[in-house]
């Protein structure tokens, strides 16, 4: 049995449509990564929701084959990229190139398909993959997708692929790079969340959660980290009504006992105890996604205990207090403990403690101070402990947009510290990134298009840093200068919905000292 077949064999809700369009949905990545993600799937589900438009979906494979029916990428009409992560920005040459797709926007005609492209990362910043994408749809795409295909209908095979480019702009939030000028593209919001339902459409075990049913509670975060990338550009925040929620959880529990409910704080859902409280009722269990360290409302407590979840995520990002401050992180570290106890007291056996390093002002001292706070976790409750350690990217459209990137050789020190440190506390696993992976995702988050042409040479040799020597551009450009309050980034042009003034002024609340100490 073929590979394709087999994973079609275990889905559920798979979705095998004739339509006048052909819509190839790409995730550049796996399946089970691409799998994993409820944006990928909810975009499934409306492309085949509109009525002559079917939709088949492709992951990094070679030869890369649609799974619904094996088609190839030169096969469809429109191709379209879902893109989550700056690293899987390579993959999309990967798969353009081997079935004869020209890499450049420039080089396609009428006979080729129309490449689009949305997620989370080039909705931040397209301009990186600017010369090999024909369209972005920037930010969330529900509503925009519609808007898109309607236009599309009715001036395909009646325009020139340039034209038909150019009149695909009369929808808010649809950017094409080779527009003679860059033109204010303003990023699409849902407004209402109920209006659409972002929940599970496929069910399958070859995914992270294969043994439950998701939905999407809330979008954006009402706090306000500095760091965070989500938090900017995903306001208002947004939530589903508990009667929608509700609604789907019935229809979940028809096909998974365990409902998996994901929000990227889900303690600020306002309606989490109601919640909670009629998927017990109902016979169901619950997964819930990261917490915020702070006092748990009861139905949580009781939810974990019936549920027999026995891992939880905790994100206090750095070990002291002082570099929570200049992140914007409010949490205390006797939350963070306090939190650690009830899990434990109420059956939690797996404790995943997310960290940065790398953030703008960070010491030694710092690094120290989270090694302490692991220890105190591990001695008050004693489970299981992963600790997840990253190096710190500065993203397009927070304060820290402005702030250089740590060394390579400071990030790298500091993780062997840790390593060695975790090591003797004992029953603590490590996990992190690598630098030189970290150091290529910074690059790719900031970079213009001339960045462009460094991942088309790491495409054809496989080493960015040999790709930058090739092209002649210096990556320190990208990744260590300091950025003054009038430089104008790549990504000034998308209308993301924030303040540039007020972003400055945030940066420079955190981080004057260290701006000062490196500008002396």
């Amino acid at each position: 049995m073929s590979e394709r077949k087999r994973l079609l064999d275990d889905e559920v809700g798979t979705c095998f449509k004739h339509g006048e369009i052909s819509v190839g949905l790409i995730y550049p990545n796996s399946y089970f990564v691409g799998m994993s993600n409820l944006g990928f799937q909810t975009m499934y589900d409306r492309l085949n929701r509109i009525p002559d438009v079917s939709c088949q979906r492709i992951f990094l494979s070679q030869p890369p084959l649609s799974l619904e029916r094996g088609n190839l990428l030169s096969d469809f009409e429109i191709l379209a990229f879902s893109i989550s992560f700056e690293l899987d920005y390579l993959n999309v040459l990967k798969m353009l190139d081997p079935v004869g797709i020209p890499l450049h926007s420039s080089d396609r005609d009428d006979s080729h398909p129309l490449i689009l492209a949305g997620g989370f990362a080039p909705s931040s910043n397209p301009e990186p993959l600017a010369m090999f994408i024909d369209a972005f749809l920037i930010g969330e795409g529900e509503e925009v997708i519609t808007e898109f295909m309607n236009i599309y209908r009715t001036l395909r095979g009646k325009l020139r692929r340039r034209e038909l480019l150019r009149e695909l702009t009369q929808v808010q939030g649809v950017y094409v790079p080779s527009t003679e000028e860059k033109q204010p593209v303003k990023r699409r919001w849902v407004k209402n969340l109920d209006d659409f339902d972002t929940a599970s459409c496929i069910l399958t075990p070859n995914t992270e959660f294969g043994d439950m049913f998701l939905i999407e509670l809330t979008r954006g975060c009402p706090r306000q980290c500095r760091f965070c990338l989500a938090g900017s550009v995903c306001k208002p925040f947004r939530f589903r009504t508990p009667e929608r929620v509700l609604h789907l959880v019935q229809k979940g529990l028809k096909m998974r006992k365990k409902i998996g409910l994901v929000s990227l704080e889900i303690t600020s859902y306002p309606y989490l105890d109601k919640v909670l409280s009629e998927i017990l009722n109902m016979g169901g269990i619950v997964s819930l996604s990261s917490f915020r360290p702070g006092r748990w409302q009861n139905e949580v407590i009781k939810a974990l205990k019936k549920s027999g979840q026995e891992t939880i995520a905790i994100a206090p990002e750095t070990g002291s207090e002082r570099l929570r401050r200049v992140i914007g992180k409010d949490v205390s570290e006797e939350e963070v403990l306090e939190q650690v106890k009830v899990a434990a007291a109420n059956g939690v056996k797996h404790i995943k403690l997310y960290f940065l390093i790398g953030l703008p002002t960070e010491t030694d001292t710092d690094v120290q101070a989270l090694l302490e706070l692991v220890r105190k976790v591990k001695k008050v409750a004693a489970p299981r402990i992963t600790v997840s350690v990253n190096p710190f990217v500065p993203k397009p459209a927070t304060p820290f947009q402005w702030t250089p990137m740590e060394e390579a050789s400071v990030l790298s020190s500091r993780l062997r510290m840790i390593r060695r440190e975790l090591g003797r506390i004992g029953g603590v696993n490590l996990i992190h990134e690598s630098v030189k992976w970290s150091l290529w995702q910074g690059i790719l988050a900031r970079g213009d298009r001339k960045v462009g042409e460094v991942i088309e040479n790491t495409y054809r040799i496989g080493d960015w840093r040999k790709a930058f020597r090739e092209v002649g551009i210096d990556p320190e450009f990208y990744l260590e200068r300091v950025r003054g309050k009038e430089e104008t980034f790549p990504w000034d042009h998308l209308i993301q919905g924030y303040d540039k003034n007020v972003l400055y002024e945030e940066y420079i609340k955190a981080t004057t000292p260290d701006l000062i100490m490196r500008l002396s």
